[in-house]
């Protein structure tokens, strides 16, 4: 065989790594679709229950409510879970997963207290009055439930077995609408009793996700917590830009609670409610994604051309369900919330732009970390929440929940702008 020959066949094998299991991804984002756009509506439904029965003040508390707590919503799971996904895809023996488990329970264990703590103080700090408080803490505890659960499903996740992650969360969803819709026709109009019934639902929902999690590859042996310190320290960049997303999503709505009434964040909320189930579209894709690019690292410029080709379809998958909520949209709004949340569609088409960075925007973060570069993510965080800050304090005092619409786009852009230049970057050396 020739050299030249040699270096071509050394280069089609490492494009064709690139190329991950085209059929595999397809069934395993197939299933993470359909479940997570199942998921968004069973939530939207839930809000839709709580705007109509109790009326757009309480809408507004729930709104707020979740938006808080949701602010801290990795200072339960640390960021831990991508790297335990990328470990046992690599290796996804038993005995190798088990023992990855292992640290990461205790770093659950450790963090839940201390995270509800940090919500409570911050709640405090943020001075809301006390039925709001109490909201935020139901909720957050909801949340630590949840990523307790979300521990269980990476394990699915790694084994590349997304069905069972899309049925566990169906389970935990299906079973919390159930519970809010037995206790509206039993006439209970009070927001804490419907709060407390999705913080049931998650509880039973970590119980069946840990139940399979261990028929599928054992119950670890917790011992003592060696290896949680540093498995703290490797998820660290993936956790804190994590971190910092969650801040810049929630807080549009946040800074709209201290500036403006509640019924005013409930019409931001059914905005929202309206075009979210369609952001877990590229979150579905992004999780069936990373196991697969998790084996498939390469820096070569084939794999570059396929990368930005990657991004491209992203982007133009995004703008084709942006296209039809601009045109659908607004019927969709009115159908679901009310003739009294129609001044929302304002602020539904604004955040419906958002969806192609969306789209890109997941895809971006998982090849980082695919391509063991996740230690850039925290700058992008760190710049998009400036933007968010920025862009949703001159917004929102000039537009209201407007405002909190096009802070959230024009944040957007910065990240996509951000995590598209970290992409190629190591690639743009090589080729020079």
């Amino acid at each position: 065989m020739s050299q030249q020959t040699a270096v071509d066949s050394a280069q089609i094998k490492t494009h064709d790594k690139m190329r991950v299991p085209v059929q595999r991804v397809a069934r395993n984002a197939s299933y993470l679709v359909v479940g997570q756009f199942l998921i968004q509506v069973i939530l939207a439904l839930n809000g839709i229950l709580v705007a109509r029965f109790l009326g757009d003040a309480a809408y507004g508390q729930y709104t707020a409510a979740f938006a808080f707590a949701g602010i801290f919503g990795l200072a339960f799971t640390l960021g831990v879970d991508a790297l335990i996904v990328r470990e046992i895809a690599r290796s996804p023996d038993p005995d190798t997963t088990r023992e990855s488990l292992r640290p990461a329970i205790w770093l659950r264990l450790i963090a839940m207290p201390l995270a509800l703590g940090l919500v409570a103080l911050a709640a405090t700090a943020a001075n809301y009055d006390a039925p709001v408080w109490g909201y935020i803490l139901i909720v957050a505890l909801t949340l630590g439930f949840n990523g307790l659960a979300d521990l269980g499903r990476a394990v699915f996740q790694g084994l590349q077995r997304m069905q069972y992650d899309t049925l566990t969360r169906l389970f935990d969803k299906g079973i919390g609408l159930a519970a809010i819709a037995v206790l509206l026709i039993a006439g209970v109009r009070a927001l804490d009793a419907i709060l407390l019934a999705l913080l049931a639902a998650s509880a039973a929902g970590m119980i069946v996700s840990w139940g399979l999690a261990f028929r599928m590859v054992g119950r670890p042996r917790l011992g003592r917590p060696d290896g949680a310190l540093a498995l703290l320290r490797a998820a660290l960049p993936i956790g804190g830009s994590f971190a910092l997303v969650s801040i810049y999503l929630q807080l549009p709505t946040v800074v709209l609670s201290w500036f403006v009434p509640d019924r005013e964040v409930g019409l931001f909320g059914a905005a929202n409610g309206t075009v979210s189930p369609f952001f877990m579209l590229p979150v579905a894709l992004g999780t069936a994604l990373l196991p697969a690019l998790a084996q498939s690292v390469s820096n070569d410029k084939r794999t570059l051309r396929l990368h930005l080709r990657y991004t491209g379809l992203a982007l133009v998958l995004g703008a084709l369900v942006t296209i039809a909520l601009l045109l659908g949209g607004h019927l969709v709004l009115g159908f679901l919330y009310g003739q009294q949340f129609i001044e929302a569609i304002p602020a539904m088409r604004i955040i419906a732009l958002v969806i192609p960075l969306v789209f890109a925007n997941t895809y971006l973060t998982n090849y980082l970390i695919a391509q063991r570069r996740h230690k850039r993510l925290p700058a992008a965080a760190v710049v998009t929440l400036a933007l968010t800050i920025v862009f949703s304090v001159v917004f929102i005092q000039s537009f209201g929940f407007a405002g909190a619409a096009l802070a959230r786009v024009c944040a957007e852009i910065g990240n996509f702008a951000v995590l598209f230049v970290m992409s190629i970057y190591q690639h743009s050396k090589l080729a020079s």
